[in-house]
């Protein structure tokens, strides 16, 4: 437990690094961090149910730093990380908030410009803060 709660500061972290950024390419390497991070974090502390959104996110946050992330990409990654997420949803419309944030930050991972990704990391931010809130 303890592993996993140092992985998940690591992550908190990243996190606030990657909203630091000054480029795009360095906020989206460091969500991706962030993601590996908390599926490190996850492991530890026996919460697989998150892992393949987590690692794949992640993959999505590298290509996007690389910028190897356009519409093609989109196509299957927003299904597989709804479909799953929609599947495991046990909140109701509450549960709905993590499958939108996880739609609305693969939609502005498809832009070129750090502030625009900024304010989709800012977004995907207030949606989780909601979700954990309300639950």
């Amino acid at each position: 437990m303890v592993f996993g709660t140092i992985f998940s500061a690591l992550a908190a972290i990243a996190l606030g690094a990657s909203c630091l950024a000054a480029t795009k390419d360095a906020v989206c390497f460091l969500q991706g961090v962030q993601c590996v991070l908390l599926a490190a974090s996850s492991v530890f502390l026996h919460v697989y149910a998150s892992l393949p959104v987590l690692l794949l996110c992640a993959l999505r946050n590298f290509l996007a730093a690389k910028d190897r992330f356009g519409v093609k990409n989109l196509v299957w990654f927003l299904p597989a990380l709804i479909v799953p997420a929609l599947l495991v949803n046990n909140r109701g419309a509450i549960g709905l908030l993590p499958v939108l944030a996880s739609a609305e930050i693969s939609l502005f991972a498809l832009s070129r410009d750090a502030k625009t990704v900024k304010v989709g990391v800012a977004v995907n931010l207030a949606l989780w803060a909601a979700y954990g809130f309300l639950i």
